[in-house]
């Protein structure tokens, strides 16, 4: 019952969000983004050995004025590095703005936009240890449309990262960089 409830509010909601938008990146319209990425981080941060990192990254966002996206994230990510690995589940807002160089165009149309994002993720295991991490980034890109509702979106992102340790054994935080590229699949409802 509570799913039923849940999806009703969010369809009527979503609705209403979506009434009167012209084009996927006016006012109105909603941003469903899937990404999937693979990246390879160093510094500090990893103990100066490459972790890599498989990474899904929905993202949600609706444009409160023509090219203006207001959204969020969550983040679902599995890591590995010198033979272990651990998985991660985060959440944080998103902001983004979207360049329409041909505003009579949708079909074919190639949107550029720029991003920046906040993100606090959790990595617990039993008793032995909790992580947090709070990643700070931003990121550029570009959205390829090959319907009126459907685009390609590839991007560049750079985050500054830091984690705290709270272990049985000892407290610590270190700090690093992220650098991805990425692609996925848009879909707009308007």
């Amino acid at each position: 019952m509570r799913t039923v409830l849940i999806s009703l509010f969010m369809g009527i909601v979503l609705g209403g969000l979506v009434f009167g938008a012209d084009g996927p990146i006016d006012q109105g319209s909603v941003l469903l983004d899937g990404g999937f990425d693979f990246s390879a981080t160093g510094g500090d941060i990893v103990g100066n050995e490459t972790m890599t990192v498989v990474r899904f990254q929905p993202m949600m966002g609706y444009f409160v004025a023509p090219g203006f996206m207001l959204g969020g994230q969550f983040n679902l990510e599995h890591a590995s590095q010198s033979g272990e690995s651990a998985t991660l589940f985060g959440v944080g807002p998103i902001i983004g703005y979207y360049l329409n160089p041909d505003p009579d165009r949708i079909k074919g149309s190639i949107y550029p936009y720029i991003r920046a994002q906040l993100a606090y993720s959790t990595i617990s295991s039993g008793n032995d240890y909790d992580i947090s991490t709070v990643e700070v980034g931003g990121g550029v890109g570009m959205l390829f449309m090959m319907s009126g509702t459907i685009g390609f979106d590839f991007g560049i992102r750079f985050s500054y990262i830091n984690e705290s340790y709270n272990t049985d054994w000892y407290d610590d935080s270190e700090s690093g960089y992220n650098i991805l590229v990425g692609g996925g699949i848009a879909a707009f409802i308007y």
